[in-house]
Order: structure tokens, then sequence, then C-alpha cells
């Protein structure tokens, strides 16, 4: 009987994995988690693996995917600027002024240790405006 519990289980855990496999990148929706995820990390410098990371203020989400590991690897899209340091990348951050691009920000989350980790960050194109 237990083992059949313990199959039943394993099975509902790959089938709301969406079937992707256990420990694939998966793309989802942009939830408030993720959300939150994103802007924990990208608002405190010691987040950052060196000086020379992009620091980007992102207004808007484009899309985000995840791979859940010891916590969860996250792969966004991002539509925002370039901003000199970590507070500025911050929730409700201004474009103002600046070039906006799209970019790929891959960080690592383990929220209930409180590990927030900015592992790259990389333009992927220009706009030809200021405006969102």
């Amino acid at each position: 009987m237990r083992i059949a519990l313990f199959f039943g289980l394993i099975a509902l855990a790959v089938a709301d994995h969406g079937g992707s496999g256990l420990g694939s990148m998966t793309k989802k929706r942009v939830t408030p988690t993720a959300t939150k995820d994103l802007y924990l990390t990208l608002e405190n410098e010691a987040h950052y693996p060196n000086e020379n990371t992009l620091r980007v203020c992102t207004q808007k989400i484009l899309s985000v995917s995840e791979q859940v590991v010891s916590g969860t690897n996250y792969l966004y899209h991002v539509r925002g600027c370039v901003v000199d340091d970590a507070e500025n990348a911050a929730k409700g951050c201004s474009c103002d002024g600046k070039d906006i691009a799209e970019y790929e920000i891959k960080t690592y989350v383990q929220s209930w240790t409180g590990t927030y980790k900015v592992n790259s960050v990389s333009k992927l194109s220009s706009h030809s405006s200021t405006e969102l």
C-alpha cells in the first residue's frame, strides 16, 4: 500500500510539473511570486556576481521560465533600461530619458533561506525610442 501511495505521489508531481521532466526549464505565467522574486533579487547589490554585471530597471516582464532545483532558477525576458546601481533597479524604478531594450536575466532564488542571486544579465535588443 505504501509503495502504491509513493508512486502515486510521484505521478502527481510529474503531472503537476507539466510532464516536461523534473528539473527542466519550463515556461510559466508571470506570477506575483516570480515578479516579487525578480525585484528582491535585482534591488540588492550583494546579489550580483560582480560590478560588470548590468543593473536593469525592469519596466515589464515579458516572459519567465522556471527550473526547480534546490530553489528556483528563473530565466526572465524583460523590457527596461540599464541603471547605475541595484537600488535603482528596485520595483517602481524609472527609465525616464533612458534607452529601452530587452534583456535576459537569469537568477537563482531560495526564498526560505533568503538566498537571491543574479547569475547573468544579457541585452537582447534595443528599441528606437525611450518609450515603453
